[in-house]
């Protein structure tokens, strides 16, 4: 278990799949909240979610 920041792992998934979202003439838009907890977890195991 780790501190892990919901923001940035977040932005990181929006990353990876936003090149195959545009292929498909998607948008990925997103809108962070201002204040998001570090929570503790498995922050690989969050990403694949």
């Amino acid at each position: 278990m780790e501190w892990i920041d919901l923001r940035y792992v977040v932005q990181q998934s929006v990353q990876k799949v936003s090149l195959k979202a545009r292929e498909k003439g998607l948008e990925l838009i997103v809108h962070p909240l201002e204040s998001v907890p570090f929570i503790r977890g498995d922050g690989v195991r969050i990403e694949q979610i």
